[in-house]
């Protein structure tokens, strides 16, 4: 397997959410709202199941949940599962889990 195949691990995902509880800037970027916008805007008005790899802190987990039956939101990082399962707080038919794709 190449370096640049490979997953980056969970303890590389926990250094970088110790440091900066949003590190890729998903509640405050411009690029990130727009990136929602545009994917909310295909979507349209049917409902769906999906799953989210990588939800992160849950911003993106929040929008989607409003057009789906049911989501499953996954992160690898503990960190940032616990302010996607705060942000996501009562939201029905989302669940959010810890697994690390590929391999889980």
């Amino acid at each position: 397997m190449r370096e640049s195949d490979r997953s980056w691990s969970p303890e590389t995902f926990d250094r970088i959410y110790a440091a900066d509880a949003d590190p890729w800037k998903f509640t405050t970027s411009r690029y990130e709202r727009k990136k929602n916008a545009a994917t909310l805007a295909a979507l349209g008005d049917r409902r769906f199941a999906a799953l989210e790899i990588g939800c992160s802190i849950g911003v993106s987990t929040r929008l989607l949940a409003w057009r789906c039956e049911a989501l499953l939101a996954v992160d690898v990082a503990e960190a940032a599962l616990a302010d996607a399962r705060r942000r996501c707080a009562g939201l029905p038919g989302v669940r959010i889990k810890r697994r690390q794709v590929p391999g889980e």
